[in-house]
């Protein structure tokens, strides 16, 4: 600290006659510069500014500003000191500011935020105290860079301070009437801005929600896509319609009435329009897709989720997470979150992807684009009707039906007769090798850990992409869960069947290591295994306790 004095000392040295400079040995009792307020005077006990010869530095920098000189040289950019140091040079250049010019205003802004970044482990009364100093050096200087509605709103939530008391600081006479108006109303509309949550995420949206008659009305498209739905809006009967699911709700701009598969529906506030954006009940739309609605008042927020509760005291989610885990996880998603994304999220198309698509900069897309176009990709599906024929085929006649054909094939020649078809097959001799290996290995068990698992991911797209409710995708589920907890004992058993098959239905050979000794294998034993988000989720006891359907309904008849 002494060199960063010695700093200091120097460059006020090559300014201020020596005369100015008094000498002391006793510590100096502070007091407040005659453009502050006493009661607005910050002291920072036990600092090095109140040391004599310190503060006759300090002393003879006020007399300097109060006497109206301009701007020293030296005065401008970081201090260099502490936390009292820097204060007191803030408010010295507050002065310097004022006779001079509004942007050196920026000069005191550096001060203050120097010093309040030596107490930054504290965040006591002076912290805040700094932090006030620093916006208000930024409205003096005009800076309209900085987001001060909500800097300032954040701020005085925080401290439990008004926006009078913020324009009662030192200077602060000199903002002129508008732009004090117009920093007041943005503060307002700051802090008292409502925010929507989405299992526990924030949903970005360029408008924010607003309340209307005691409800609160979000703008559609942003809540909407986020939960997967679609939204079209007809401009002849301005009428919006929403479909997710197979369900449709429309509803019509300025009116109550609206109807929910056909069936109307009074509202007890109306849609409107507002900044291009039309804005709908949070209620109703989100209850309408099977949601949670719960207000925040203390932290003003709107707190959507997905109603578990229609899943009774089912497991069939703790099953349907590890199930899709290896997938989603090489997908860079969260194996812990049902859909493998969080639905307030944005994903960026991969460079293969781009390059596929023919575009040559990302996409940010919506959780929801971005698992349709997965399954679009990856399995043709586009739609509804299309994936629940996806489940249903992949369920009867999908790798394992293949694989199975092929096993019987291997075994049934005899040992000549193998040896001369492995011969015949030439580099891809390994892969009949390899069926008979598997056939010997697993018996009846197949490889059908492969086709269940892609069941799991197939169906939580299809809930992502809002083709699917939580409930229909967790029922279209079960036969597969089912299946896995009859023929496997743990997830180490089943995800090695899994890798196998994998491994089988790609042609990638494992090599004499095995699939444990593949880049998945190594991937499920040394990161899934570790990953503290993952490896709850492996809970062998699962297969103790079998499947726990969905209140005791059958898969079939819980798809509507």
């Amino acid at each position: 600290m002494k060199k960063k004095w010695t700093a200091l000392l120097l460059s006020l040295a090559l300014t201020l006659p020596s005369a100015q400079v008094a000498e002391a040995e006793e510590p100096v009792e502070p007091v407040a510069p005659e453009w502050i307020q006493a009661e607005d005077y910050l002291v920072f006990p036990g600092d090095e500014v109140y040391e004599p010869d310190n503060w006759a530095q300090i002393l003879a920098l006020r007399e300097s500003a109060r006497a109206g000189d301009p701007y020293p040289y030296q005065q401008r950019g970081n201090p260099i000191g502490s936390a009292g140091t820097c204060y007191e040079l803030g408010l010295i250049r507050l002065q310097f500011a004022a006779n001079t010019s509004p942007t050196n205003y920026s000069n005191a802004y550096q001060a203050f935020r120097a010093a309040r970044e030596e107490l930054e482990d504290e965040k006591g009364d002076n912290y805040y105290a700094l932090r006030f100093l620093e916006f208000q050096s930024c409205v003096l200087e005009e800076d309209d860079a900085m987001p001060m509605d909500q800097l300032l709103g954040t701020l005085l939530l925080e401290t439990g301070k008004t926006v009078e008391d913020f324009f009662n600081g030192p200077f602060m006479d000199q903002v002129s009437p508008r732009r004090k108006r117009n920093l007041e109303q943005d503060v307002k509309a700051y802090m008292e801005r409502i925010y929507v949550y989405i299992d526990g995420s924030s949903l970005g949206m360029e408008v924010p929600p607003q309340v209307r008659d005691g409800r609160t009305m979000v703008p559609i498209r942003a809540v909407a896509e986020a939960l997967g739905a679609d939204v079209s809006w007809d401009q002849q009967t301005r009428q919006i319609t929403l479909t997710r699911a197979g369900s449709i709700m429309t509803m019509t701009l300025d009116s109550t009435l609206a109807t929910v598969d056909g069936v109307p529906a009074e509202m007890d506030v109306a849609p409107y329009a507002s900044d291009g954006r039309t804005l709908i009940p949070a209620r109703y739309m989100a209850e309408f897709f099977g949601q949670k609605v719960a207000w925040n008042g203390e932290e003003r927020r709107v707190e959507i989720s997905e109603d578990k509760s229609v899943m009774g005291r089912s497991n069939l989610e703790a099953w349907a997470l590890p199930m899709g885990a290896m997938m989603v996880l090489a997908y860079h998603g969260d194996a812990s979150l049902y859909g493998g994304y969080s639905r307030t999220g944005l994903t960026v198309a991969s460079l293969s992807e781009l390059k596929e698509l023919g575009e040559p900069y990302p996409i940010h897309q919506t959780v929801a684009e971005y698992t349709r176009q997965k399954l679009e990709r990856y399995w043709g599906v586009t739609g509804r009707e299309e994936l629940m024929a996806a489940v249903e085929e992949l369920t009867l006649d999908g790798s394992d039906s293949d694989y199975r054909w092929e096993a019987v094939l291997a075994l049934s020649l005899s040992e000549e007769e193998f040896e001369a078809a492995v011969t015949a097959a030439g580099d891809k001799g390994w892969r009949l090798a390899y069926t008979k290996q598997l056939a010997q290995k697993w018996g009846d068990k197949g490889i059908w850990a492969l086709d269940l698992f892609r069941m799991s991911n197939l169906v939580q797209w299809g809930y992502t992409a809002g083709y699917l409710t939580y409930r229909e995708s967790l029922a279209l589920l079960e036969p597969a869960a089912i299946i896995l907890s009859t023929q496997f004992s743990s997830w180490d058993e089943a995800y090695e069947n899994y890798l196998d098959g994998y491994h089988w239905r790609t042609w990638a050979d494992p090599g004499v290591g095995g699939v444990w000794e593949t880049p998945l294998g190594r991937s499920y034993q040394e990161q899934m295994k570790q990953d503290p988000r993952v490896a709850p989720l492996l809970d062998d006891s699962l297969f103790e306790t079998g499947v726990i359907g969905i209140l005791e309904q059958a898969a079939s008849d819980a798809i509507t």
